[in-house]
């Protein structure tokens, strides 16, 4: 729902056409949101479909095609001081790809591993460079607000913490094998045995022997 989120808050400013408010986003979001931009013309055709946008009239300049101007709506302002309040309370927990990876990254060299790993993390590094810049030029311009600053610090406080873990788990790599000689299967056998209690009377009859 972020992208009907921003939409809905950017029209309660002003009046938009579609592409630039494509343009506006990009410009103020882009650098700390996952929206994906292209989705924005989509998602303002439902908006209207679902009479929380309406088209105001149509613009036309030279040869370019008819725009359509749009502004938000009675219930599209109750829309979004709905979505606001949701957005502001809940908290949605954060799953990274890259576990999923790492859960079966025993068919890999551990060396290989740990170089990728380490890579990525220099990757992150450049990521956080261009960031830091960005948040330099934010806190120059006295016409971006504070809270510029606070959302870009945001994702870099992230970013670096990740880089710190990245690092860490690669040392490990480099140290030790974390799965012990062992492969998927290898776990799944030992947890079908322990939850039919198959792993404990073998145990068990190992100690009378």
């Amino acid at each position: 729902m972020s992208v009907q989120l921003a939409i809905l808050g950017f029209l309660r400013e002003k009046e938009f056409y579609g592409y630039e408010l494509k343009k506006v986003m990009e410009r103020f979001m882009a650098e700390w949101s996952d929206i994906k931009f292209g989705s924005i013309y989509y998602a303002l055709e439902k908006l209207a479909q679902d009479g929380l946008v309406e088209p105001v009239r149509e613009e036309k300049t030279g040869n370019n095609p008819a725009r359509t101007i749009f502004r938000i709506t009675d219930a599209g302002q109750e829309a979004f001081q709905k979505l606001l309040g949701e957005n502001l309370r809940n908290f949605q927990r954060q799953y990274y790809p890259l576990d999923i990876g790492l859960f079966f990254s025993f068919n890999l060299d551990r060396g290989k591993v740990s170089a990728m790993l380490r890579d990525k993390a220099g990757f992150i590094r450049e990521l956080l460079d261009h960031l830091n810049s960005h948040e330099e030029r934010l806190r120059q311009n006295p016409h971006i607000p504070e809270m510029a600053s606070w959302l870009v610090r945001h994702s870099r406080e992230h970013l670096e913490a990740e880089v710190a873990w990245l690092l860490s788990l690669a040392e490990q790599y480099e140290q030790h094998d974390l799965f012990n000689g062992m492969n998927v299967r290898d776990y799944l056998d030992l947890d079908r045995r322990h939850s039919t209690g198959e792993e404990e009377s073998l145990h068990s009859r190992g100690k009378r022997g």
